[in-house]
């Protein structure tokens, strides 16, 4: 039996969340461990899945953002609605002001998990994300003890963020020294060595069917990807049945952090500093 569905970006990442959620290694750390949930929206999907609780503006739940101006900070950045939270046998907690997920660090092992999405996915299903904070950011900061530690990372990634050429190429052509102009930021691109999990992982989990994505784009500017889902009778009927009652999910709104309040630098994003009158049109 075979099916046709299309999902919006908010619906993929409804998805992968679910899919996430039911991971044996995800639930054995949400009674036993911790979970590290990193500043981005999907991840806003994977904690209401985790906890049950409504998650208000999924958009703010996020540090860096990709916007059609390009690589920004989120407006919210430097608010109490930036700051990552951790799951501790279940419970929920958040990260005191003024740190960040490396301050938990040493308090993980390999029976906790990482969770933090990217924002680009090469043909062979490997991921990374942009930093423009000359350190690496939060990820930067940690990555070596996730690595050390065996901690486990999984990286949700919808398939709309596909590019058509290696994660290897892509990271040797940028970088915020390397690149002379920007609209946006200046990034670099970390890769993210984890257990990568698109929507095509959620549907084989949460169902055992198979996702085969058949096109991507849209015309209402929104990412979309269209898949063909087969499999037994119940397994195709469960999956559509998973995909109708997601459907509708609301679009996550982001909003830019304007030039005049940003804390980047000039040696991150040529605009740094500047007012509105300025700026370029395009940026007002």
């Amino acid at each position: 039996m075979r099916a046709l569905v299309t999902l919006s970006l908010s619906e993929s990442k409804r998805l992968i969340a679910k899919g996430v959620a039911s991971l044996t290694t995800v639930q054995n750390a949400l009674k036993n461990g911790i979970i590290a949930l990193a500043c981005c929206t999907t991840n806003a999907f994977i904690l209401e899945e985790l906890t049950g609780k409504e998650v208000e503006n999924k958009g703010r739940y996020s540090c860096g953002v990709l916007t059609s101006v390009g690589p920004c900070l989120n407006a919210y950045a430097t608010s109490g609605d930036y700051r990552p939270v951790i799951l501790v046998k279940g419970q929920l907690q958040t990260i005191e002001p003024g740190k960040n997920l490396f301050s938990i660090m040493d308090k993980m092992d390999n029976d906790d998990v990482v969770i933090k999405s990217g924002n680009v996915l090469d043909p062979e299903g490997r991921a990374a994300v942009m930093v423009g904070d000359l350190l690496g950011g939060e990820i930067g900061q940690i990555l070596p003890a996730i690595l050390t530690r065996g901690i486990s990372l999984i990286v949700p990634m919808t398939m709309g963020k596909t590019i058509p050429i290696s994660i290897d190429k892509a990271i040797s052509e940028c970088g915020v020294f390397r690149i002379d102009k920007a609209t946006g930021m200046r990034v670099g691109l970390l890769p993210l060595p984890g257990l990568v999990f698109t929507e095509r992982d959620a549907i084989k989990e949460l169902t055992g069917a198979e996702a085969v994505p058949i096109a991507a784009g849209s015309s209402d500017g929104e990412i979309a990807t269209t898949l063909v889902i087969k499999g037994s009778k119940k397994e195709v009927e469960e999956a559509w049945n998973i995909v109708n009652n997601i459907k509708g999910e609301h679009r996550i709104r982001v909003e830019r952090m304007r030039c005049k309040n940003c804390f980047v630098g000039e040696s991150s994003c040529q605009f740094f500093g500047a007012d509105n009158l300025k700026l370029p049109k395009w940026m007002q």
